[in-house]
């Protein structure tokens, strides 16, 4: 296979040391990614990238942190989505002139601090 004579004299370029001009860049940008071209361009950034830094690179990372109500399946997870019913009746505080307290869905635990 052959190159296209102004992606081969870009690529020369950058193996000199030569960046291309903005025009180059839009043409090298019209390559279909598949391309032979393509693949020659990107073997030729890897080459110069290694040889410019020395064969060494930065990695660079990011954390994402999804967080979601447990399903509390277990039934001690305090941030669960299903809580233990736990009925007031039997807490004195809660006795009042106008009869018991009816129950409700409340946590159980806290979560932790740490």
């Amino acid at each position: 296979m052959q190159l296209e004579q102004s992606v081969r004299s870009v690529l020369a370029n950058a193996l000199e040391g030569r960046p291309p001009s903005k025009p180059e860049c839009a043409a090298l940008l019209r390559l279909a990614p598949d391309s032979f071209e393509a693949a020659v361009l990107k073997a030729t950034a890897d080459v110069v990238s290694r040889r410019r830094f020395g064969n060494k690179g930065i990695l660079l990372a990011q954390i994402g942190l999804e967080t979601a109500p447990c399903p509390g399946i277990a039934n001690s997870a305090p941030l669960g989505k299903i809580t233990r019913p736990l009925s007031l009746r039997n807490f004195p505080s809660t006795k009042s002139s106008r009869g018991p307290v009816p129950s409700r869905r409340v946590r159980t635990s806290m979560p932790s601090s740490s």
